[in-house]
């Protein structure tokens, strides 16, 4: 039988009010299988999944390189459509997690300016001005920081000025010491503490279409890309298929989903009520997270082994499907098992794990968020101006054709990534 917990959680899941998360970032996959499975599986490409000793790994950060001050610093970016603000490590900071990246100095440019506000000096009449700082936790971790303001470039002449940001004093260890990225670049629909924190709105101010898209490449070193001001047909198997569905809480990047599908059997959660059974999309987390009782049923549901359970000989895992309306009615999109899994030999066997894991409370109810599993399968394109996201079957080892906006390239590994060409 349920525990009363169990049938509590699934019920707010259900009729919940939409969600609002703690800024998460980068729920990161090594938490979930053995650090020596992690080491086998790095460097190996994509091959056929099903077949019995044949692999297959994914990239659990997606990097991106920027620039930020006058002269450019250059700092290696995970965009983070789960949260709100532009995070980059001080000089300042003397923590580990600071000292191993790149870190911002205020002192060596001539654009940065400080974030201030007047503080009476021990309760007397002398008011002093003193910096603005904010406390930021994360799914993981925490920081902070002092807020301000710089000049942040994706190109030469694709620029945001005056944009504000947090110059982190302080991080911990957990998930920024052994981050393949500097900072957080928030690329949330409106959940920074303003409008002149909302840094990816005021670069998008240099293109004719509000828009961001994203394309996370299916295999360990192909190169993904976030295209800013346009959207590339030639990243998606049937640019006519694209369509778009609202917002249904402006914030985060947050939807409304019908149902949940395993096998192309839809497992009747319930989500007919007004608020309930919501999806947010977030390009800084290597899973999907969901509520504890929907993660132990999909587990059930696909039969996946725990990750130390050998899965040699198991090569029958089924589709596991959203299931979200549509102008044209229910549509499901589907993720393969090997959008889902991951699957590596060791020692002469086969371990298989999911790509999945339990988010605890959001704060404002339980959510299910789609991460990169999602993301890589479907090209997402994200709508400032008209608050909506567009989706269309990705298309992997494609060509390139038509295309607008500026392509900011990005690379998916998982221990250490190499360094990424920067297109002008």
């Amino acid at each position: 039988a349920a525990s009363l917990l169990t049938i509590m959680v699934a019920v707010s899941f259900l009729v919940g009010v939409a969600a609002s998360l703690l800024d998460p970032v980068s729920v990161r996959l090594e938490a979930r299988p053995s650090q020596r499975r992690i080491r086998v599986a790095q460097g190996h490409k994509a091959r056929s999944f099903l077949a019995i000793k044949k692999e297959f790994v994914h990239a659990i950060d997606y990097v991106a390189n920027i620039t930020v001050g006058t002269p450019p610093q250059h700092f290696r970016v995970l965009f983070d459509t789960g949260s709100g603000h532009l995070l980059l490590p001080s000089t300042r900071c003397t923590d580990a997690a600071c000292k191993t990246h790149r870190a911002y100095n205020s002192t060596a440019s001539h654009s940065f300016a400080a974030l201030e506000h007047n503080s009476t000096d021990n309760g007397t009449a002398k008011a002093t001005l003193v910096p603005l700082t904010k406390d930021v936790e994360f799914n993981s971790g925490k920081v902070h920081g002092e807020l301000a303001t710089e000049r942040v470039c994706l190109f030469e002449d694709v620029c945001a000025e005056k944009a504000g940001f947090i110059e982190a004093l302080s991080e911990s260890s957990q998930p920024f010491l052994g981050a393949n990225w500097d900072g957080v670049f928030g690329l949330g629909l409106n959940i920074s503490d303003s409008p002149l924190f909302n840094v990816h709105a005021g670069l998008l101010r240099n293109f004719k279409l509000p828009v961001f898209s994203v394309y996370l490449a299916a295999h360990l070193g192909e190169e993904s890309d976030i295209t800013f001001g346009g959207i590339r047909e030639d990243r998606m198997e049937s640019p006519k298929d694209l369509f778009y569905i609202p917002v249904s809480s402006p914030g985060y990047w947050q939807f409304k989903l019908d149902d949940i599908a395993v096998g192309g059997k839809n497992l009747n959660l319930g989500c007919g009520c007004k608020g309930c059974c919501q999806a947010v999309l977030d390009t800084g987390s290597s899973l999907i997270m969901a509520p504890s009782f929907v993660y132990h049923l999909l587990q059930k549901k696909l039969g996946v082994p725990d990750t130390d359970t050998p899965c040699t000989n198991m090569t029958d895992f089924p589709d596991l499907g959203f299931v979200i309306s549509t102008p044209n009615g229910p549509y499901t999109f589907n993720l393969k098992p090997e959008d889902y899994m991951d699957r590596i030999s060791d020692g002469g066997q086969d371990f298989c794990w999911m790509h999945m894991t339990t988010v605890g409370n959001t704060g404002r109810g339980p959510i299910l968020v789609l991460g990169m599993p999602f993301l890589r399968t479907f090209y997402t394109v994200f709508d400032m101006e008209q608050q909506r996201i567009g989706f269309a079957k990705a298309r992997h080892n494609g060509t390139e054709g038509k295309r607008s906006g500026r392509d900011v390239p990005m690379l998916g590994c998982r221990e250490g990534c190499p360094k990424i060409n920067v297109t002008k």
